[in-house]
């Protein structure tokens, strides 16, 4: 499910309105001791790497319907009062803490106050989101966005990760955007450059790599390895191929454009309209799909060729 990468998964499936939960996780940076299942949240509780002791995630999707709120609250902060480690919750808690969180309608006061007790209670801090003021859009031509998605930690895990962020990413054709969160402890500055594996298994790229890396050492010789890099870079990037990389650049510049679009709107501009959003998600798909397709065919290919 998770790829080679995040082994490990803890799943909650849907039950009447309570969508299907997912927690994946590294199991050699993430050795998980404890999983607690409950229809609207995903406890996973174990050592993580370079942190003493445990540490609690829990996974999160808040029920739509407001009747079914104090309970959700009253159940998940029962929960909390046992959990003896740092702590972060995430996820869709379909609830806003304040009026400046929604845009496009009232705020449900009673709701926001529910919320805003929880967080006070569980003695949880609400990280800053940079990238944008909201997580959500219902996509019509009258637009409602609403900050319904994020991550929320105590004090001790502030401790273990003081400078935990989180960020927001393109929605592409969701009507939920992605949030990351992360520790940024050293900027590196840009990475030399980023090589998917596929690329690697194209007709002639073996041979022209091994070519130009000759030449390369032959005429960089005694210069740094940077300097080597740097090149690798500029052929990579001007390998045709069979245009892998095309659908994934085409998608990101998409999403990117998405996200501009919803910021524009968001502020107000009379220039941008729901209907030009609409439209470049509906291109979005359309790469998405095709993308899907080339990946299915390239499966069966190595299949039917003994892999």
């Amino acid at each position: 499910m998770g790829g080679k990468i995040l082994t490990g998964s803890a799943i909650s499936p849907a039950v009447g309105s309570a969508g299907a939960l997912i927690t994946l996780w590294n199991q050699k940076e993430f050795v998980v001791k404890d999983v607690v299942i409950n229809s609207r949240f995903v406890v996973t509780k174990g050592m993580l790497e370079g942190v003493p002791g445990s540490c609690c995630f829990i996974n999160v999707y808040g029920p739509s319907v407001d009747a079914d709120k104090e309970m959700f609250f009253r159940e998940l902060l029962s929960f909390l009062d046992n959990v003896d480690c740092p702590l972060c919750l995430g996820g869709d808690f379909n609830a806003v803490l304040s009026q400046e969180e929604k845009e496009g309608g009232a705020v449900n006061s009673v709701t926001t106050n529910m919320f805003r007790d929880f967080v006070s209670k569980a003695n949880l801090f609400d990280l800053p989101l940079s990238g944008g003021r909201f997580t959500w859009c219902n996509n019509r031509e009258v637009p409602t966005f609403e900050r319904l998605d994020q991550f929320l930690v105590d004090q001790r895990l502030l401790a273990c990760f003081p400078k935990i962020s989180q960020s927001l990413q393109p929605r592409s054709v969701s009507d939920h955007n992605i949030i990351l969160l992360e520790n940024k402890v050293c900027n590196w500055g840009q990475k030399p450059f980023r090589l998917f594996n596929y690329v690697m298994e194209e007709d002639g790229f073996s041979e022209m790599m091994e070519k130009e890396l000759v030449k390369f050492f032959k005429e960089e010789k005694g210069k740094p390895m940077s300097k080597v890099l740097k090149r690798v870079k500029g052929v990579v990037k001007n390998w045709s191929g069979r245009g892998y990389l095309e659908l994934p650049r085409k998608i990101r510049l998409l999403e990117k454009e998405i996200q501009d679009l919803e910021l524009k709107m968001q502020q107000g501009l009379p220039s941008v309209s729901m209907k030009s959003i609409i439209e470049a998600k509906k291109e979005t798909m359309g790469a998405t799909k095709e993308r899907r397709i080339d990946m299915v065919a390239k499966i069966k290919t190595e299949m039917e060729n003994g892999w």
